[in-house]
């Protein structure tokens, strides 16, 4: 089993103290995404839940690259250069062998993202866009096309493309890549289960500059043969939630209390949630159990970079 709680980033503005408010609401503000987790892996014996591996990270940093084209007068030549690089997190419970073919592709994707350009579409005539390498790329494509004029493809062209809500379904796209493998093959319930996979992403928005937090939950469904297919769907997490994934039933409603204890009493949000996460392994291993254990990290994505605030090893 696992536990990963994931949220908003809120700590006390210090400022407002300083400048004097008398306000009696506590002012909070955003120092971006918090991800903590357990590290076990565990299988189903005999006698309950029995640990394999501990220190198992649950929590990955993912490398975001937008290249943009490389021309040779008026002729493009290729993607030689990367534009824009930042981080985001990738989170994971259920089954590791589906993760790390997942986060694989994640990995992929988001490292080769590519500007380019539109023909056509809604917002005129020539419309610069960013594009996955596995898609058709107008500008990659065509072969001889020659860009007329000077004015294209400017630095102006190219800032700000990139978004939070594109790079989201970036991740969701490559999850489901990795699930729709499963379709070769003709799945039970069980086998769907023991692949049973949810993810979280976070994600700095260089655009809008906005911290977003998504959450991706497989489902499955009977295609028109009968056979069972899986897939997964995303939906944003908002700032005063935050999201469990695995063991949801025993500590999702009780770390969203604790959560919202800590904005009410304008503690550190990531602090807090690792606090509970610490007393919920605590909880399970004084009911003898190893679902899951320590060492238990703390990460914090803050403005497209992941650094480890946390970590507290398993006393033997």
């Amino acid at each position: 089993m696992t536990l990963v709680i994931v949220g908003h980033e809120r700590v006390k503005d210090g400022w407002t103290e300083v400048w004097g408010g008398q306000s009696e609401q506590i002012k909070l503000k955003s120092k971006g995404l918090f991800a903590v987790s357990d590290s076990v892996i565990t299988t189903s014996g005999s006698a309950g839940m029995k640990p394999l591996l501990s220190g198992l990270r649950k929590v990955h940093s993912i490398a975001i690259q937008l290249w943009k084209p490389y021309f040779v007068g008026s002729h493009f030549r290729d993607y030689l250069e990367v534009q824009q690089r930042l981080e985001c997190f990738i989170a994971f419970s259920g089954s590791t062998l589906t993760a790390t073919h997942a986060i694989n592709l994640i990995s992929e994707h988001l490292g080769k993202l590519q500007i380019s350009y539109a023909r056509s579409s809604d917002k005129g005539p020539r419309a610069y866009i960013v594009q996955r390498h596995c898609e058709s790329n107008e500008l990659r494509d065509s072969q001889g096309l020659t860009v007329l004029g000077d004015d294209m493809f400017t630095p102006t062209d190219m800032a700000r493309l990139l978004t939070a809500s594109y790079i989201s379904e970036v991740v969701e796209h490559s999850i489901n890549v990795a699930l729709r493998s499963a379709k070769h093959y003709r799945l039970t319930a069980q086998e769907v289960e023991l692949m049973r996979t949810d993810f979280a992403a976070g994600i700095f928005c260089p655009a809008s500059e906005a911290h977003r937090l998504f959450i991706y939950r497989m489902n499955e469904r009977q295609n028109e043969d009968g056979v069972l297919e899986v897939y997964s769907t995303k939906e944003e997490v908002p700032d005063d939630r935050i999201a469990v994934l695995g063991m949801r039933e025993r500590f999702e409603s009780r770390a969203q209390m604790e959560y919202e204890q800590a904005l009410k009493q304008g503690k550190a949000t990531g602090n807090e949630m690792f606090k509970f996460l610490n007393s919920a392994i605590d909880e399970v291993a004084a009911n003898g159990s190893f679902e899951i254990d320590r060492p238990s990290s703390y990460k914090r994505l803050y403005q497209g970079s992941l650094k480890k605030i946390s970590f507290l090893e398993r006393a033997f």
